[in-house]
């Protein structure tokens, strides 16, 4: 039985301004600890669980400097809800830096995961989180 179709929506531009890093411009350095992958892990399931609110109120300053929550819950519904649920996510890689373009210096890791949703069942994620106020908060998301 074939894939169902996911239509390319035209909000997905905007999810990618939300990821200040392009991977390529990403300085490579020492693993991530486990808590910024534990800390990416918990904000996107807020996001599957389709709780975009709450992990608009969860995502760092950058984010929220940079899109409403209004605007936020928006994108993710057009984007998030027409893949269904997650049916599995494995880490891919994670990549530390202390730089990302059209970003303040900070402690930024870079999570890719490999994701399987209901209507799409290969999509990789890439999930940006900086360190603030002591706790890894998501500042990008991009699903490819």
């Amino acid at each position: 039985m074939a894939e169902p179709e996911v239509k390319e929506n035209p909000m997905r531009p905007l999810l990618c301004c939300l990821l200040p890093a392009a991977l390529s411009a990403v300085a490579f350095a020492a693993p991530a600890d486990d808590q910024s992958q534990k800390g990416g892990e918990a904000w996107l399931s807020l996001v599957d669980r389709q709780n975009y609110s709450e992990s608009w109120a969860q995502s760092g300053s950058l984010f929220r400097s940079r899109v409403s929550q209004q605007r936020w819950a928006e994108m993710a519904r057009q984007v998030r809800e027409p893949l269904g649920g997650v049916i599995s996510r494995k880490v891919l890689s994670t990549t530390t830096t202390r730089t990302l373009p059209r970003a303040p210096e900070a402690d930024y890791v870079v999570l890719r995961f490999q994701t399987s949703f209901q209507a799409k069942s290969e999509a990789i994620e890439t999930l940006t989180v900086v360190l603030e106020d002591g706790q890894w908060k998501a500042v990008g998301y991009y699903i490819k």
